[in-house]
């Protein structure tokens, strides 16, 4: 059992009854209870998109079940009250702090090796700079702050390629693990081919008037 995102895109004038828009959308994609086959068993809305200030009244969106106190959030709406835009730009605007507090914190301490090149994660950790670097992510002040790092290898994540990174912050504004297209196709990460590159393009070509909604579906 396993939980995980679909943006689902509906035809504008789906919000005349959004949820009967979106049961019949995702209905082809239920698991079937004699075969197993089929992507989910339930689902909910459950969205983290960025509002446009102007439309934080308006009665066509959405509020947010994770930030319920929050009018800037939302599960969704139609495309043209939705910050998508904003929420790369603020993608990109937190890895930018991100890298600079990196090669910052990189001209102070010997090289670190990757976690794959030393001989154990506790040699891993025990270097200085992924000392300094984990100490700090502990600090909600902190830059590093930003930075998830449970499990994760910090000198191949954050690496040496400033534009890559910057690149990879700003795909991952908006991406979630399947996306159902305006003409109701399926696509996710494991059986889509560079799924991640098609979500951006999807959304952005989407009319100004269409639907969408982020859903936290259970399998």
């Amino acid at each position: 059992m396993s939980h995980f995102g679909v943006y689902v895109c509906l035809a504008p004038g789906a919000e005349a009854d959004w949820q009967a828009a979106v049961a019949a959308v995702m209905a082809p994609f239920r698991i079937d209870d004699e075969t197993g086959l089929g992507e989910w068993d339930h689902w909910h809305p459950s969205g983290q998109f960025l509002v446009r200030p102007e439309y934080a009244d308006s009665p066509l969106i959405l509020p947010s079940t994770r930030w319920p106190a929050d009018p800037l959030r939302c599960d969704g709406g139609p495309k043209r009250m939705l910050d998508l835009e904003g929420m790369r730009t603020a993608a990109r605007d937190r890895a930018g702090q991100l890298w600079a507090a990196w090669r910052e914190a990189v001209s102070r301490h010997p090289p670190a090796r990757s976690l794959e090149t030393c001989a154990s994660r506790e040699a891993y950790e025990a270097q200085p700079l992924i000392a300094e670097i984990r100490a700090r992510s502990d600090d909600e002040g902190d830059v590093f702050g930003l930075l998830w790092t449970d499990g994760r290898d910090e000198v191949t994540y954050l690496g040496d390629d400033e534009q890559r990174f910057l690149d990879t912050a700003v795909e991952s504004a908006l991406m979630t693990y399947a996306l159902v297209t305006l003409d109701g196709r399926w696509l996710d990460m494991e059986q889509t081919p560079a799924f991640a590159s098609l979500v951006w393009p999807c959304l952005e070509g989407l009319p100004e008037d269409a639907f969408v909604i982020e859903l936290d579906c259970h399998c």
